[in-house]
């Protein structure tokens, strides 16, 4: 295996180590909503608290979404033996 070849593959693999930690932080805030919605006397000002969460969440997903993008990028380089 060429030495850049080897070198982009540990990209990868590093940059799908450091996913763990933001889908663990997306699903305990997922885990939240869920929490907060099922509760039968919740204030009606507490949708404000509900918002911010999914806002989290949202932009969370949103940065894993582009560093999965980078990850396949790399790993199509890799693949077709372009790596740089």
């Amino acid at each position: 295996m060429k030495k850049k070849a080897k070198g982009k593959i540990e990209m990868i693999s590093s940059g799908l180590n450091e996913l763990q930690t933001p889908i663990r932080q997306a699903c305990n805030l997922a885990k939240a909503l869920l929490i907060m919605l099922s509760g039968e006397n919740m204030p009606a000002d507490e949708g404000e608290g509900i918002f911010g969460v999914a806002e989290t969440l949202v932009d969370l997903l949103e940065c894993l979404q582009e560093t999965q993008v980078e990850l396949w990028r790399f790993a199509c380089e890799v693949g077709k033996g372009d790596a740089a």
